[in-house]
């Protein structure tokens, strides 16, 4: 085995089919609703865990939890803890999304956020509808959740940069907690533990970002976050 394929042998199995979960009804609820007159600034959000899939599928439920423990209004949880919610997160929305049955790996955002509302984390939450639209909800409101296009360059960051090239391996969920209006990058917070990227943190450019959100990529901003009780972390 060569060192790419032990590479992707490490993490095929962390990339799972997020679906874009794109709705026409989604339109009713842009972010750009609720964020009149802002212009872009540079913010970041502290997400306080490494939460790790390890080699389960479940990124869009671990993005998930990791938006619920990050700024503004943190929830404070064990790494255990977190990953516990963060599978219970995933089961509960294959079990609700839009397609029938669970012999599937992947679910959507959309699923994951009703999961979010249902249990009381955030009152509702908005779509990104372009780059322009989540740089300023991420500017002003928070970290977003993604459901984007992964490709070979996302795997191993490079100089802290993950970059849309080589072959498309899947679909990822993934939070994006920062943005520099000055150097137009994004930071992310991954779900493949501390020792990924930069503290399981990566960077990508403002155009990178674009790119991937033209292909069908998706951007949830809960909004109405609430400061829970550790007691309520139960799904």
């Amino acid at each position: 085995m060569n060192f790419k394929q032990w590479f992707h042998s490490i993490f095929k199995n962390r990339i799972t089919d997020c679906s874009d979960g794109r709705d026409e009804r989604n339109k009713e609820y842009s972010v750009s609703d609720i964020i009149l007159g802002a212009s872009p600034i540079t913010r970041y959000w502290n997400c306080c865990a490494n939460l790790d899939q390890g080699k389960e599928g479940m990124c869009a439920g671990f993005a998930t939890v990791h938006e619920i423990i990050s700024d503004p209004v943190p929830l404070k949880l064990t790494k255990a803890n977190g990953e516990d919610l963060a599978r219970r997160c995933y089961n509960w929305a294959q079990i609700h999304d839009e397609w029938k049955g669970e012999a599937y790996s992947g679910t959507s955002v959309n699923a994951v956020m009703k999961w979010s509302k249902s249990r009381g984390y955030i009152e509702s939450y908005h779509w990104a509808f372009g780059i322009d639209d989540l740089i300023l909800a991420v500017c002003h409101k928070g970290p977003a959740v993604l459901g984007i296009s992964w490709y070979d360059g996302m795997h191993k960051p490079k100089g802290g940069f993950i970059k849309p090239t080589g072959k498309k391996t899947g679909r990822h969920a993934i939070l994006c907690n920062g943005y520099n209006a000055e150097t137009e990058v994004f930071t992310l917070h991954n779900s493949w533990g501390r020792r990924w990227g930069y503290k399981g943190e990566c960077f990508i450019t403002k155009d990178d970002m674009e790119r991937l959100l033209d292909e069908q990529g998706v951007a949830a901003i809960p909004t109405g976050r609430k400061a829970l009780n550790t007691k309520r972390e139960g799904a």
